[in-house]
C-alpha cells in the first residue's frame, strides 16, 4: 500500500493529510513484473485487514 500526503502548515508540530492510499496488485495477463496500482479508500483498507485478520491461517 502506497499513502500519499501533504503536511498540514501552520501547527506547532508535524502532522499529514492523507491525500490518496493505493494498494499494488499484480496485473493479470501480463508478465509477472508488472504491477497496477489501483485506489483504496481507509474503509476498504479497513473491511479488508479486518476479514484477513479473521481467516483461519494458511487460507489467507
Amino acid at each position: 500500500m502506497t499513502k500519499e500526503e501533504e503536511l498540514i502548515e501552520g501547527l506547532s508540530f508535524p502532522a499529514y493529510h492523507v491525500t490518496s492510499s493505493t494498494i499494488e496488485v499484480p496485473a493479470i495477463g501480463v508478465p509477472s513484473a508488472t504491477k497496477q496500482h489501483v485506489p483504496i479508500s481507509g474503509g476498504e483498507l479497513t473491511a479488508a485487514l479486518e476479514l484477513d485478520s479473521n481467516m483461519p491461517t494458511g487460507e489467507a
